[in-house]
């Protein structure tokens, strides 16, 4: 059912609703008719938002106290009343300098944006790394360390690099392993890692597989990074203390409830996996999220791409009573941005 409000409960509500991000108080009819510049009395004003409490879109937390959002009060908000607000040059500056500066492996990046969606909206900075059985490989390489270790270096494309030593039987010179190297590369480049793997076993099963040892190496590397993929591991934080300093939080037993929320990585994966699939910014609020414990919190997520091909996602998590106009901007900025440097950095 879609809602609808006149425009008198509109004004009223994005009122209450803004200034109560500000605060974090209760809203009271004074404070919005001193604030409203169409000159409601606050007896127009309290009959505006009782009824909109009677729709659900405000409650009193106390019957002396003011009015607060709940959760279908910031849907209507963010989906058809708040204004967009783009992030200021200095900002945006900051966050190209951030990405531009960096030294490191693209994993190092993906704590770059981690930070620095913490540092720019004061709530947890989070960063999906990419689905691993949807990463597709780019390059390998062999370098030998001595006579029966070599390690072995998987590229993806986007940038991503996985390594293991190993330890081989057969003596190998460092010619003979760039040339493997090189009939791998023509071989299996553009295809899904997980496929490349499905190759190499086939592979293995010959009588004849040459070059066992490193065929293997792959694919230790492959089966490692796909057990890291379930067990949430591709998942980074930035921030969690941060959110001990809001209001909502002064509360040990909400804290609490947080970090036991924050600490089940493998429910936050499976709530930020399903925003894989969308385009744009995503926002999920308070009750919407499939689990119990992030029910006092909101998720804005944007995936982030090598080219056109999207790789994983950026978001920041907070309380509801987050600044949503902001953190849409931020995540859809460094979401961006993030894309442009991978790839960039992988061509």
């Amino acid at each position: 059912m879609v809602l609808e409000l006149d425009s008198k409960s509109e004004e009223v509500l994005e009122s209450i609703i803004i200034k109560f991000i500000s605060s974090g108080m209760p809203v009271g009819s004074k404070a919005i008719s001193k604030k409203d510049k169409s000159g409601y009395s606050p007896a127009t004003i309290r009959n505006i938002m009782a009824e909109l409490e009677r729709r659900g879109l405000l409650f009193q937390p106390h019957t002396s106290a003011g009015r607060v959002p709940t959760d279908m009060g910031y849907r209507f908000y963010v989906d058809s009343l708040m204004k967009s607000r783009e992030l200021s040059s200095k900002e945006e500056h900051l966050i190209n300098k951030s990405f531009n500066s960096f030294v490191g492996d693209v994993e190092d990046l993906i704590e770059v944006a981690s930070s620095l969606l913490s540092n720019f909206s004061e709530n947890v900075g989070m960063v999906l790394q990419p689905k691993f059985h949807k990463t597709k490989f780019k390059d390998v390489r062999f370098i030998k360390l001595n006579h029966s270790w070599i390690l072995v270096i998987l590229v993806s494309q986007g940038g991503f690099v996985f390594n293991k030593v190993i330890t081989v039987e057969e003596k190998i010179s460092q010619s003979e392993l760039d040339r493997i190297a090189n009939y791998l590369v023509e071989q299996f480049s553009g295809l899904t890692l997980l496929a490349v793997k499905k190759s190499l076993v086939r592979m293995l099963s010959q009588e004849r597989a040459f070059y066992k040892d490193l065929l293997k190496g792959i694919i230790f590397i492959t089966d490692k990074r796909l057990s890291e993929e379930t067990s949430a591991d591709a998942l980074y934080f930035s921030g969690t203390s941060k959110l001990l300093e809001q209001p909502e939080f002064y509360d040990l037993k909400r804290a609490r409830e947080l970090f036991k929320a924050i600490e089940d990585k493998e429910m936050l994966v499976k709530i930020v996996t399903k925003c894989l699939n969308d385009e744009g910014v995503r926002v999920i609020i308070g009750s919407e999220n499939i689990c119990e414990g992030l029910r006092d919190f909101s998720l804005i997520t944007s995936i982030y791409k090598f080219g056109s091909i999207p790789l994983g996602l950026v978001g920041i998590l907070g309380p509801t009573r987050m600044d949503y106009a902001r953190g849409i901007s931020l995540v859809d900025y460094v979401s961006r941005s993030l894309s442009k440097v991978i790839t960039e950095y992988s061509t």
